[in-house]
């Protein structure tokens, strides 16, 4: 059963916070990530860039795709907003904080709304490491929507998780639950919170959870 639990977690996840230390994985896979991603930008293509068509590939998970659509976008129009949004939650999925920052900050620039980034930029400075600014940000963060206040709950629970605060990142991701029971980012830190405490029969119950 354990190695149930362990091969849910890379299947669900490309990057989380903490979750390198806890498994002692990542390193390379996001070296390969990023090598993989910085490569793709020169790759030709003959119909015009869609900011919409590289949300629909984020969204099925090809990075690959994506990037290439939001390079040619961003070629066309440097000033597209929703351009920059989108190849800073590819980053942030590739778990390069510094560049999802930035991008971050360009949009910012260029006039993007708080609520298209408050939480993004949150997670970029998790991922950075810099848990009291991300704190800091999600204490200033008022009138979230509902999926925003699910959201911001896994990321509490990610910054306390980072910081080995196993009992206080697992509270965090149950109020997500309760608040969205089919939050698998909860459910995936519910499972990281687990294997980082040695309990193989939470982790075997929350990959369960994950699979069903």
């Amino acid at each position: 059963g354990w190695h149930r639990a362990m091969n849910v977690t890379v299947k669900h996840t490309l990057y989380l916070p903490g979750w390198h230390r806890a498994m002692n994985i990542g390193a390379g896979h996001l070296g390969l990530a990023l090598l993989i991603l910085a490569g793709l930008f020169g790759v030709p293509s003959q119909s015009p860039a869609s900011t919409e068509d590289a949300r629909a590939l984020l969204g099925r998970g090809d990075l690959r795709a994506a990037a290439l659509e939001l390079r040619r976008a961003l070629q066309q129009d440097p000033n597209d907003v929703t351009a920059r949004l989108v190849l800073a939650r590819i980053y942030l999925r590739v778990g390069n904080g510094a560049a999802a920052e930035k991008a971050l900050h360009s949009a910012i620039g260029l006039g993007a709304e708080l609520v298209q980034w408050r939480l993004d930029f949150v997670e970029s400075l998790l991922i950075q490491g810099n848990y009291e600014a991300a704190i800091q940000r999600l204490d200033a963060a008022t009138d979230l929507g509902p999926d925003e206040q699910v959201r911001a709950l896994v990321l509490r629970g990610d910054v306390a998780l980072a910081q080995n605060q196993t009992d206080a990142a697992r509270t965090r991701y149950q109020e997500a639950l309760r608040m969205d029971p089919g939050s698998e980012r909860a459910a995936l830190g519910l499972l990281r919170a687990a294997v980082t405490d040695g309990d193989q029969d939470a982790a075997i119950l929350a990959a369960d959870d994950l699979l069903e």
